[in-house]
């Protein structure tokens, strides 16, 4: 067994031990050769980890294990014993035609096919970046109406939704559509693309 009250730093000498190599104030490093791991664990504070986990850093203070996660929901992991698999859930954006009132979807556009008024709400949540979109047609020739939850509202250039349920974003024309972005998380939305001329109440 090889002790240091500073490091280990030598890369033609091999260091054996059957108990452990313990460094209480100093470093144990290796500048030209390998830390190898062959039958045991890379411990962090009292933990080896568990599947799919990751060492992950932290300023000023220790490394830690930890386990990914997506706050938007755009990435899914499958762990195992040594691995770890990201998936992307995020399959661009699509439109689909939507008859009858109900909640636009986050990366999702409602395409009117109701003859009467279609109304759609705001997601309840959202992340930042999140878009939505609706656009009317032939079909839809009441027109459509975006409503809103609690304290959300939509920009229209320099125009602003009324915050709240009472505010809302509507077509005039069956043919009008637009594409918003959340630009707060879950409460704001601006428009980054539309057609026709909007009614903001």
């Amino acid at each position: 067994m090889a002790t240091t009250t500073n490091s280990i730093n030598n890369s033609a000498q091999v260091f054996t031990s059957a108990t452990n190599i313990t460094s209480t104030a100093g470093n144990i490093t290796a500048t030209a050769g390998n830390v190898i791991i062959t039958s045991g664990q890379l411990v962090l504070g009292a933990s080896s980890g568990t599947n799919g986990q990751l060492p992950i850093s932290a300023t000023g203070g220790n490394p830690a294990w930890a386990t990914l996660t997506s706050t938007g929901g755009t990435i899914s992991y499958t762990v195992g014993a040594n691995t770890l698999n990201l998936e992307s859930t995020v399959n661009g954006f699509t439109w689909a035609a939507v008859g009858v009132n109900g909640n636009l979807t986050n990366g999702n556009g409602a395409i009117n096919a109701k003859a009467a008024l279609l109304t759609m709400t705001l997601p309840a949540t959202a992340a930042v970046g999140t878009v939505i979109g609706i656009k009317g047609t032939t079909v839809g020739v009441g027109g459509w109406l975006i409503a809103q939850n609690a304290l959300q509202s939509i920009w229209v250039g320099s125009t602003q939704s009324t915050a709240g349920v009472g505010g809302s974003v509507a077509s005039t024309n069956a043919h009008d559509g637009l594409t918003a972005v959340c630009v707060v998380a879950n409460t704001t939305w601006e428009i980054i693309d539309s057609v026709g001329n909007l009614l903001v109440t």
